[in-house]
């Protein structure tokens, strides 16, 4: 059995009754997952009227599992995301990550939500030597689409291995972190 995120185990999540008869929405959203709320909010705040329907709780699914870390590197490889899209389109998709970023801290300024919300830098490891080469080719990659990445030879920090590491910021956020 996997161990329970902190937020799996401490959050409250709302309920909310079954819904009993017709509603009139400009929008119908189905699932109140991260994705789920920020839209409805959006479109709220666009002066749509918006259902959401969920068959279970607020919160609950993929939503409840996370730990809420944001980040722009994907779960793809960079290489890989260029060889499947091209570089261009590639950097329109790192930069829709860094944009729905923007807009998640924004909304936790405006709405004065007490999330503890800190931008950090990602680390990325070659934890054997084998592996330095997928981490230079991962390297190059980033720097081809403009990420503002480091190439060190410095162990991370708590890390009782030797490492090479590439540390790599987006350069329109460096000034944040």
């Amino acid at each position: 059995m996997k161990t329970p995120t902190l937020w799996a185990t401490t959050a409250q999540l709302p309920t909310y009754p079954a819904l009993t008869k017709d509603a009139k929405a400009d929008v119908v959203i189905i699932g109140a997952g991260l994705t789920g709320i920020l839209s409805a909010y959006l479109l709220a705040k666009e002066d749509r009227k918006v259902v959401i329907l969920e068959k279970n709780t607020v919160a609950e699914g993929a939503t409840h599992l996370t730990t809420a870390f944001l980040t722009e590197v994907l779960d793809t490889d960079m290489r890989k995301l260029i060889a499947t899209f091209s570089a261009e389109t590639a950097k329109k998709i790192i930069a829709s990550h860094g944009a729905a970023i923007d807009l998640i801290e924004k909304i936790s300024l405006e709405e004065k939500i007490d999330c503890d919300f800190k931008r950090c830098s990602n680390y990325f490891y070659a934890h054997k030597d084998e592996a330095f080469g997928t981490l230079l080719a991962e390297y190059d990659a980033m720097r081809e689409l403009g990420i503002d990445a480091v190439l060190s030879a410095d162990p991370l920090p708590g890390f009782k291995i030797s490492s090479t590491q590439i540390y790599a910021r987006h350069p329109e956020h460096s000034s944040k972190v």
